[in-house]
């Protein structure tokens, strides 16, 4: 009958992310619908999986930087920015949108 702290209700937000992650490769497998990949709730905001996100997106656009500068421009104009694949980009924002849940099964609850 007591109050819970934050860390009671991260923990419990934890533990409802993985059964909702369980339940849904259940009733899946591995073919989980994109619409449903991510809690109606919002990002996982645990500050070491926001970390290693922010990490790997650091890295991502580090790679894209060094391939577009290693590239010859396709414009004669020195300010044109240069296309990114149409496919790449929508790999880059799917990690970006799924980024927070990637390391939700490296840890365990608590």
């Amino acid at each position: 009958d007591r109050p819970m702290s934050i860390m009671e209700y991260d923990k419990l937000i934890k533990f409802l992310v993985l059964r909702r992650e369980g339940s849904l490769k259940e009733e899946y497998g591995a073919n989980i619908p994109v619409h449903l990949l991510m809690p109606p709730v919002g990002p996982n905001q645990d500050p070491v999986s926001k970390a290693k996100q922010e990490e790997i997106q650091t890295k991502v656009i580090e790679i894209l930087n060094k391939r577009t500068q290693q590239q010859p421009r396709r414009s004669e104009q020195p300010d044109a920015a240069v296309a990114i694949n149409p496919q790449l980009q929508l790999a880059i924002d799917s990690l970006v949108k799924a980024g927070p849940n990637l390391l939700s099964n490296i840890g365990g609850v608590g």
